[in-house]
C-alpha cells in the first residue's frame, strides 16, 4: 500500500487515500512514510482488514511484505504460531467508520490474497457507484487457498462493471475489453504467469 497511495498523493492524482493495512509491521512503515514524505491528513492509514462481514480474523504473517494471509474460518480464540489477530471490516462499513465520502471515491486498489470476492461482498454501496474504478489482483492459486473459485469472482466483476483492462500482461489483444471476455481474456493464467491485475469499470470502452 504504501508503494502506491503515497506517490498517487505526491503526482496530485488523488486529493486523499484512505488505505487499510492489517499488517502491523507494513501499517508501521506506511505510518513512517506518511510522516516523512509530509503526506499527513492525505494518507490516512487504518490497521484493519477489509472482507465480507465484520467481526475479527486471525493474520498468518509472512516474510514477505505481499505475504500475509487471512485464515479463513479460523476461530480468534485459537491462536496459531506466526499469527496474530486483526478487524474485519465490510468495505460500506468502514468507508462510514472513517468518514470516507463514497461520492468522491474514485478508484479502488485491492489486494488480498485471494479474498478479492469477499472484498466485493462487503461493498455492495460503493459498486451501486458506477463511476468508480477498481483494480483488482486475480491470482487463481491464492482463490483457491481463500476457498473461492476463480469462475466466482469473474461473476462478481461481471455482475459489477461492464468493461476491464489487464494491466498485468503484455500479451496480445485489445487494450479495453467487455467483461463477457474476461474468462477468455485470462485463460493464460497458470500456464504463462501465475497471476495479473485487471482495472474494471463501467461505461463506454
Amino acid at each position: 500500500m504504501r508503494r502506491t497511495s503515497i506517490p498517487r498523493v505526491l503526482l496530485g492524482d488523488v486529493r486523499a487515500v484512505y488505505a487499510a493495512e492489517p499488517d502491523l509491521a507494513n501499517y508501521a512503515c506506511l505510518v513512517q512514510n506518511v510522516i516523512e514524505h509530509g503526506v499527513e491528513g492525505f494518507v490516512l492509514p487504518d490497521r484493519v482488514a477489509i472482507g465480507a462481514v465484520r467481526g475479527e480474523v486471525r493474520l498468518r504473517r509472512s516474510p514477505y511484505i505481499g505475504g500475509h494471509r487471512v485464515l479463513k474460518g479460523t476461530p480468534t480464540g485459537r491462536a496459531k504460531p506466526g499469527t496474530v489477530a486483526v478487524d474485519l471490516w465490510p468495505l460500506d462499513e468502514w468507508m462510514a467508520r472513517v468518514g470516507a465520502d463514497p461520492r468522491s471515491v474514485s478508484f479502488v486498489k485491492v489486494d488480498t490474497q485471494g479474498f478479492e470476492a469477499d472484498v466485493l461482498l462487503g461493498a455492495r454501496d460503493l459498486l451501486a457507484r458506477r463511476h468508480v474504478a477498481w483494480q483488482m489482483e486475480v491470482d487463481p492459486m491464492l482463490l483457491k487457498r481463500a476457498g473461492t473459485a476463480l469462475e466466482t469472482l469473474l461473476s462478481l466483476f461481471q455482475a459489477h462493471f461492464t468493461h476491464f483492462i489487464d494491466i498485468g500482461t503484455r500479451l496480445p489483444g485489445a487494450r479495453s475489453r467487455p467483461v463477457a471476455d474476461l474468462a477468455e481474456a485470462l485463460d493464460y493464467l497458470g500456464r504463462v504467469q501465475k497471476k495479473t491485475d485487471v482495472v474494471l469499470y463501467s461505461g463506454a470502452g
